[in-house]
């Protein structure tokens, strides 16, 4: 025996509500996982911090603060596969796992991009200061 129309119509609606009850739901359970995310980023930031400043680029080490995820995961991935050159930042790719890189592209990602350096710091890194910019001449 099948449901009448109205029955139908009920619970074509409770199923609707269910659906739009299960998507909020993931978009607030993603918020706390999004935070942990970003202080797991934070707590292993410091070895990264100690040669990226995040006031411009000095030394010839350019700045990771603000940097888009993308471009940071995609920097590390490339110095993991050997794409890139670097010696150090190949080792500290490939001592990181995929977890430990998102963690640190979301907590850079959250930072204010610095301000681009003027004068001869410009010119070390052929005039691009910026975090994805310089990043990619590594």
């Amino acid at each position: 025996m099948r449901p009448s129309g109205r029955v139908q119509g009920h619970l074509a609606s409770i199923a609707a509500v269910a659906l739009a009850l299960s998507g909020a739901c993931a978009i607030v359970a993603g918020e706390p996982a999004r935070d942990a995310l970003v202080a797991y980023g934070k707590r292993l930031a410091s070895e990264c911090t100690s040669c990226h400043r995040s006031v411009g680029a000095g030394n010839g080490i350019p700045p990771i603060t603000g940097m888009p995820e993308q471009t940071f995961t995609a920097a590390m991935g490339a110095y993991r596969h050997g794409q890139r050159h670097n010696p150090v930042m190949a080792s500290v790719a490939q001592s990181l796992d995929e977890h430990q890189t998102s963690a640190l592209a979301a907590y850079f990602a959250t930072l204010p991009r610095p301000p681009r350096a003027p004068g001869p710091a410009a010119s070390q890194t052929g005039g691009e200061t910026g975090p994805g910019e310089a990043a990619g001449r590594r």
